[in-house]
């Protein structure tokens, strides 16, 4: 939280690095008990319908469709149980999240395509230029998204599905962050290559188990799948040991100079 581009860019419109970190601290602070609530809704759920009938039955659901009849339980109780004043408002709450989710992560997408991939390697055109690609890569990247969101309609548990595959870029992406503001004076192949490396790693660690041709050997050698929760801590590890070791194996960049330290030692020193 704090790193990626979808909070980068808001603390960016911030007027001065002041009020940025003052905003980054104040969403990392409420973020905790959103996500708390968030997970609470399901539980609180539950113990509601422990002593309540359902008014409107659970609909049988069709199968290869993606949806469970669990999925119904939150849209039946706004439905029949909270108050015609609150119904609109959830409504609206509802629309409006998933509507700035979409924008800001669209946004996000758009920025690193044109910032930091085709002005690099197209450099010198005009900002039109730039502000028109800009606007095509918004519509490339929305219709990626509804790709991946029909691809994603067999998956049982969203939360999971979407926790993992953000764990296989945040520990490289917090390991690169931490080699960036710990590790000012090194090069970049190292923080490159030990992102590269965190990223193949957590994929293998995602999919092995999954495999059939794999999971025996991966049961056995491991002895179980490893949750996502773990996957930022294990990456991030993974991505600082690698930059670490190739630093290590990496010549000395053309031009720098011997410390005085590492000099051999003579019997007198004159002048």
């Amino acid at each position: 939280h704090g790193a990626e581009q979808l909070i980068v860019q808001r603390v960016l419109a911030c007027r001065n690095v002041a009020d940025g970190r003052k905003a980054l601290i104040l969403s990392a602070v409420v973020i905790f008990p959103l996500f708390l609530i968030f997970l609470l809704v399901g539980a609180m759920l539950w113990v509601f319908y422990q002593g309540h009938p359902f008014q409107i039955p659970l609909p049988e659901t069709r199968p290869g469709s993606g949806i469970a009849a669990n999925d119904f339980i939150f849209p039946i109780f706004m439905m029949t149980e909270v108050p015609h004043v609150l119904k609109g408002f959830l409504i609206v709450a509802i629309l409006s999240a998933a509507m700035s989710s979409v924008s800001s992560a669209l946004t996000s997408l758009a920025s690193v395509s044109t910032m930091d991939f085709i002005k690099h390697v197209i450099p010198g055109r005009s900002e039109g230029f730039f502000l028109r690609f800009s606007k095509v890569s918004t519509v490339v990247w929305a219709a990626a998204l509804i790709i991946v969101a029909s691809l994603s309609r067999q998956v049982p548990f969203v939360l999971n599905a979407a926790f993992s595959l953000r764990g296989l870029t945040s520990g490289a992406l917090v390991g690169g962050l931490a080699l960036a503001i710990f590790w000012k004076k090194g090069r970049g192949i190292p923080v490159i290559t030990a992102m590269s490396v965190s990223l193949a790693v957590m994929t293998l660690i995602q999919l092995l188990p999954r495999l059939d041709c794999t999971k025996a050997l991966w049961m056995k050698v491991v002895g179980a799948e490893i949750f996502w929760p773990w996957y930022t801590l294990i990456g991030a590890i993974i991505t600082l040991l690698t930059a670490w070791l190739v630093r290590r194996l990496l010549p000395p960049p053309a031009g720098t100079s011997t410390p005085a330290s590492a000099l051999p030692a003579t019997s007198s020193c004159r002048g």
